[in-house]
């Protein structure tokens, strides 16, 4: 095991699959308890970044950067898979799956915003962050994708990060709906002032880039992932008891040898719906009936 403070490009430059296994919750992040917070704090760096390199001057990014300063977004926990040489790499989310896919959700909205609205160069420096060379893609297309969620979410992030692809069907996921919520934002912050909006796509790119860091606990293949799972829970929504379940009976039948994915599909998968997860609450009198 060891750890590391690292910034987006540092995590999601590389080619690399980070994949959450089916044993894992699905995305249940909202906007008022995670993506509104999440836009605050980056365009707060942006804008403080920006703030820096006017009172520098031109030429001197790099210094701007430097009395920025950084913003700390929380922990991720990674596991390592055996992969030959010649494949991606890839690693198992253990802890933070739920952070690490908003970051990429956030990451390829604002990359959507440049492409469409005329910011070619971060755009590309975007694209960059987001998906994979293609060629690791020629005999499975999804390996394009960095991040790779559940099965449940699976349908619905394909369509989110696709610049191209509608999302009409999928307008009730979060996933979409968080896609959807930041792209508002940053066209929202862009139009603001527009005689700026180009130094402010700028800002935002350096931010995103470099100026945001995660703890990045990084296990070998012979760490124990499940005790891990149960022990860390980072700031965010709690596990549900079903969650702690799920992971346990997927974990076991992965160490088994089985397909957790086919176990999810055909004992679980419709268990991990919405109407599943709402509290539900009765009277004493419901109670007593």
């Amino acid at each position: 095991m060891k750890a590391d403070i690292l910034t987006l490009k540092a995590l999601f430059q590389k080619d690399v699959r980070y994949v959450i296994p089916t044993f894992q919750r699905p995305y249940v992040w909202n906007q008022e308890d995670q993506w509104e917070p999440l836009w605050n704090d980056v365009r707060n760096i942006a804008e403080e970044y920006l703030e820096e390199l006017v009172r520098l001057g031109p030429g001197k990014e790099a210094q701007a950067e430097e009395r920025s300063g950084t913003h700390f977004l929380g922990a991720v926990v990674l596991q390592q898979r055996a992969t030959a040489t010649r494949e991606i790499e890839t690693r198992d989310v253990i802890d933070g799956q739920q952070r690490l896919t908003t970051l990429q959700i956030l990451l390829d909205a604002a990359q959507e915003v440049f492409e469409h609205d005329g910011y070619p160069e971060e755009a590309r420096d975007l694209r960059k962050l987001v998906l994979n060379d293609a060629d690791y893609a020629k005999s499975q297309p999804d390996n394009v994708f960095k991040v790779w969620p559940t099965l449940v979410d699976r349908d619905a992030f394909r369509a989110a990060m696709h610049n191209d692809l509608p999302i009409g069907e999928f307008e009730n996921s979060s996933i979409a709906q968080a896609h959807e919520f930041f792209k508002l934002q940053i066209r929202q912050w862009l139009a603001g002032t527009p005689d700026s909006a180009p130094q402010q796509a700028q800002g935002l790119v350096t931010g995103l880039l470099g100026l945001v860091q995660l703890v990045v606990i990084d296990l070998t293949t012979g760490d124990d992932a499940n005790v891990i799972f149960e022990t860390l829970n980072a700031r965010g929504t709690a596990l549900l008891a079903s969650d702690l379940i799920k992971n346990s009976l997927l974990h076991a039948a992965r160490e088994s040898g089985l397909d957790s994915d086919e176990v999810y599909r055909r004992h679980w998968q419709e268990l991990d719906s919405q109407w599943w997860r709402e509290d539900v609450c009765q009277s004493r009198g419901e109670m007593s009936q």
